[in-house]
């Protein structure tokens, strides 16, 4: 940097010539002098590596519901961190063992795992890589470098079933539980906290379950009107059970909501991208820790949607039934036993 002294000796020699000329020639001088502001020009920081995030896919389909919101999460993580990120889908546990091997040897600062039969690998092979964080989805499992990310969805289940509730309004109403292809990863728990919502606004109301289109018949024999479904993707056959036997369905599958606005009166949701996104800043930040990230209705991550193109949902007894439902879970007035774990 320049010193007083070199600066003072520099703006003499130039300040003691006589001319005009000459001492325009110095003011310009001077002007240049200042704007320099060294003898050496500062060497530029290079820019911050960009952060690597990797994810991988457990034993689901590319185009399933909650991987696109992944591979979205990864967009998102780029335009936000400048993270550079990868997608793989493992059919296998050896195929996941592999992978998670794979991404610890190339020393990626965050990998999220999505879909089950990670638990135990996790635990085997993330204690060798340090300096990698394995993040579990959906899960509850915590490690050295390991942490997981669950979602309260039996809230959102909560206020579907209390919207239920309002739509039915009749002492003794029976509502019910449409299952497909076994308990859903991110959504089962949702069938225990849409029972209570159901029965806490129903005086002697009932909740019966049945197993895809061809048990809607039985829940209609018993006098069933509004159901949940609670599958990422809904079978289609569901949505035409449904309308031909004028049931209202509470679903999990956002695209229905403007395909069948007939049948679909809400929809529960989970914005995984969100949660990965709070995630990967706190790696990013350096405030990672090997815990449980949790994320309940008040987080905004989950939540229950009425469809305002449903004549049913779009009354405004059903909104307040939701909104206050909703009020009393985040202030913890209603806690929400979450079934399954």
């Amino acid at each position: 940097m320049w010193s007083e002294r070199c600066f003072s000796k520099v703006a003499m020699a130039v300040l003691k010539r006589r001319t005009d000329m000459h001492r325009m020639t110095a003011a310009l001088v001077l002007i240049a002098l200042l704007g320099l502001g060294g003898c050496h020009h500062r060497k530029v920081p290079p820019p911050a590596p960009a952060m690597r995030v990797g994810l991988i896919v457990s034993a689901s389909p590319g185009d399933a519901p909650m991987v696109r919101q992944a591979r979205a999460g990864l967009g998102r993580l780029k335009t936000d961190l400048n993270a550079a990120g990868w997608v793989r889908i493992v059919r296998t546990e050896h195929a996941g063992r592999i992978a998670l091997r794979a991404a610890g040897r190339a020393k990626e600062q965050l990998v999220f795992c999505l879909g089950p039969g990670f638990s135990d690998t996790l635990y085997e092979e993330a204690i060798a890589y340090p300096g990698t964080w394995f993040v579990l989805i959906p899960g509850k499992i915590t490690g050295p470098n390991i942490a997981s990310i669950d979602f309260a969805t039996g809230e959102p289940g909560y206020l579907a079933g209390v919207a239920a509730g309002a739509v039915e309004g009749r002492k003794g109403a029976v509502a019910g539980i449409i299952r497909e292809d076994g308990p859903d990863l991110f959504f089962s728990r949702a069938e225990g906290g849409f029972t209570k919502g159901f029965e806490a606004t129903v005086r002697g109301g009932r909740v019966l379950t049945a197993d895809g289109p061809q048990g809607i018949p039985a829940l209609v024999s018993a006098g069933v009107r509004i159901a949940l479904d609670t599958s990422e993707a809904t079978d289609p056959g569901v949505i035409a059970a449904c309308r031909k036997a004028g049931m209202l369905l509470a679903t999990a599958d956002p695209k229905l909501v403007s395909q069948a606005p007939d049948v679909v009166f809400g929809t529960l949701h989970v914005d995984l991208g969100e949660a990965m996104s709070r995630v990967a800043q706190e790696v990013w930040a350096g405030t990672m820790s090997s815990k449980l990230y949790r994320f309940d209705l008040g987080s905004g991550v989950v939540g229950f949607t009425l469809n305002r193109s449903s004549a049913v949902a779009s009354g405004p007894r059903v909104h307040d039934a939701v909104e206050k439902a909703k009020a009393d879970v985040t202030a913890g007035i209603v806690e929400i036993e979450e079934l399954g774990w």
